[in-house]
C-alpha cells in the first residue's frame, strides 16, 4: 500500500477492512510454493506477486479517488473476491446514471448484488424507468436511496409502473414523483402501496383525484395506514366531519395524512376551541378551508389571529366566529395582503373598532384587494355621493361587481328619480331589484322595505 503511495494511516485503514481479501491472499501465497517457479521466493514476495496480479491496489487508489471510504472498499472488494474488475465497471456503470461520491459506495453496499448483475438486465431496468418517465439525471438521486429497484424482477417493476399509470399519472409527473420520493420504487411494495390506495379509494376518490395527491405528496404512501392514517380520520369523524367532508379535505390537502395527529392537528383544533370557535363547526372550518390542518400554529394561524385582534379591531368575542365563516383569512398573507387591507380602511377614516365591527359582519373583507377597494369606494364617495357611515353599516358593499353590479344599479335609480340604501340596493337579485323600483315608482312599500329609511323617493 505504501509503495502505491499510500500514507501509513491510509494503508493500516483500508488493510483493516480486507481482513477477508487478506486471508485469499495469504492462502494463494502458500499454495504458490508449491509451484517451482516460485517455490525459491520469499512469503512477502510472493504475497506481493499475488496482490499485483489481483490488480487491486490501482482499484482501490481509483475508488479513493470517488470518494469511497475504506470501509466501503473493504467490504465490495471482499464481496467480489477475485472479480475485482465487476467492481470498477459498476462504478463507472453507476457514474454514467449520475450517482455520484459517497452514494456510490453506498449504493453497493445496499445492494451488492448489483455487482454479480449482468448488465443487460440492469439496463431493461433503467430502461424501463426512462421510458416510464424518470429523466437519467435525476437516476442518480432515485438509486441511491432505492437501488434495489434495479434488481427488481422485470415483470414486477412493470407492475409496480402500470400501477400508477392506472391512476392517470402520466410520465412527467412519474417522474417528478419518483425524483421527490424514491421510496415508492423500491422501499415501498406493491402490496403495501397498492392497500393503501385501496384504502383512499374507500371514501369515495377516485383514480384521477388519488392520482393527483400522490403526484403532489408521494410522501402519503410512505405513511402508515394504522399508526397514520386512521388515527386522523377517526379524530375528523369526532369532529362531525362526515365521509364526504374527508374526500375533501383530503383531495384538497393530501399532507394531512403525512401529519402527525398529537403534534400537527390536536393543538390546532384546540387553538380554535380557544379563540371561541364553537364545537360543533370545527369540523366544518377545516373541511372548509382544509390548508389550515398544515399551516404552522406559530407562524401562521396565530400570527394573522393576533393581527386581527391587535391591528384590525376584531373584538375577542367576535374573532372565533370570524375564523368560523372565513377560515381562508389564515391563508391570506399578513405583509402583502391583510395589513394593505387594513391601511387602506384606516386610510378612509375607519376607526379601528368600526373597521372590526365590519370585518365581523362580513369576514371575506379583510381578504380584498385594496386595488379592487378603491374603485368602488370612489364611485361611492364621488358618483353616489354616499357616507363613509353606510359603508360601514353595509361592508357587503365591496364584495359586489363595480360595473355590472354597483354602476348599473345606481344609474338606474338616477333615472328615475329613486335612491335606496345600498343594502336595498345591492342585497337582491336582478328581479328581487325590479320589484323593489317598480313598488317604489308607484309609491307602493313592499313588507320588506317597509322601513321609510330603505327607500327614498
Amino acid at each position: 500500500m505504501q509503495a502505491a503511495k499510500f500514507g501509513p494511516t491510509s494503508s493500516n485503514c483500508i488493510v483493516g477492512h480486507l481482513s477477508h481479501f487478506m486471508d485469499t491472499i495469504i492462502t494463494r501465497a502458500v499454495v504458490l510454493k508449491r509451484d517451482p517457479s516460485y517455490a525459491h521466493l520469499s512469503f512477502a514476495t510472493r504475497a506481493r506477486y499475488c496482490i499485483d496480479k489481483s490488480r487491486v491496489v490501482p482499484l482501490i487508489r481509483w475508488l479513493r479517488h470517488n470518494h469511497l471510504t475504506a470501509s466501503k472498499i473493504g467490504e465490495l472488494i471482499c464481496y467480489v473476491g477475485d472479480e475485482v474488475d465487476h467492481l470498477r465497471l459498476r462504478v463507472e456503470w453507476l457514474k454514467n446514471l449520475h450517482v455520484k461520491g459517497r452514494d456510490l459506495g453506498a449504493v453497493l453496499s445496499k445492494q451488492p448484488a448489483l455487482l454479480l448483475r449482468p448488465f443487460n438486465e440492469l439496463n431493461h431496468n433503467v430502461a424501463l424507468l426512462e421510458n416510464a418517465g424518470l429523466k437519467r439525471e435525476w437516476m442518480g438521486l432515485v438509486f441511491t436511496f432505492s437501488p434495489s429497484v434495479l434488481l427488481e424482477d422485470h415483470d414486477q417493476l412493470n407492475r409496480r409502473i402500470g400501477m400508477f399509470t392506472e391512476l392517470g399519472i402520466d410520465e412527467y409527473s412519474f417522474g417528478t414523483m419518483a425524483f421527490n420520493f424514491p421510496p415508492i420504487l423500491g422501499r415501498l411494495s406493491i402490496q403495501e402501496m397498492a392497500a393503501k390506495l385501496d384504502y383512499l379509494r374507500g371514501f369515495g376518490l377516485g383514480d384521477h383525484t388519488i392520482g393527483n395527491m400522490v403526484v403532489t405528496r408521494p410522501h402519503l404512501l410512505g405513511a402508515s395506514v394504522e399508526e397514520s392514517w386512521q388515527p386522523i380520520v377517526k379524530f375528523l369523524y369526532c369532529l362531525g366531519v362526515e365521509r364526504s367532508g374527508i374526500r375533501r379535505i383530503l383531495s384538497l390537502n393530501p399532507s394531512v395524512l403525512c401529519l402527525d395527529l398529537s403534534i400537527n392537528i390536536v393543538p390546532k383544533v384546540q387553538f380554535l376551541r380557544a379563540i371561541g370557535v364553537h364545537e360543533e363547526v370545527i369540523g366544518q372550518v377545516l373541511v372548509g378551508f382544509p390548508p389550515l390542518l398544515t399551516a404552522s400554529l406559530n407562524k401562521r394561524i396565530r400570527p394573522v389571529v393576533r393581527f386581527l385582534l391587535d391591528d384590525a379591531g376584531v373584538s375577542e368575542d367576535k374573532i372565533g366566529k370570524v375564523i368560523a365563516s372565513q377560515p381562508e383569512i389564515i391563508g391570506c398573507s399578513l405583509n402583502l395582503r391583510l395589513s394593505d387591507n387594513v391601511r387602506f380602511f384606516m386610510s378612509l377614516g375607519i376607526q379601528s373598532h368600526q373597521l372590526g365591527q365590519m370585518i365581523a359582519d362580513f369576514p371575506m373583507l379583510v381578504k380584498y384587494n385594496p386595488a379592487v377597494l378603491e374603485p368602488k369606494y370612489l364611485y361611492l364617495k364621488r358618483v353616489m355621493r354616499r357616507r363613509l357611515e353606510e359603508v360601514i353599516k353595509f361592508p357587503r358593499f365591496f364584495s359586489y361587481a363595480l360595473e355590472s353590479r354597483i354602476v348599473a344599479r345606481h344609474e338606474l335609480l338616477e333615472r328615475k328619480g329613486l335612491q335606496f340604501r345600498l343594502k336595498q340596493m345591492l342585497a337582491c337579485s336582478d328581479e328581487e331589484f325590479g320589484r323593489k323600483v317598480y313598488a317604489a315608482e308607484r309609491g307602493l312599500v313592499e313588507r320588506e322595505t317597509s322601513d321609510s329609511d330603505d327607500i327614498r323617493a
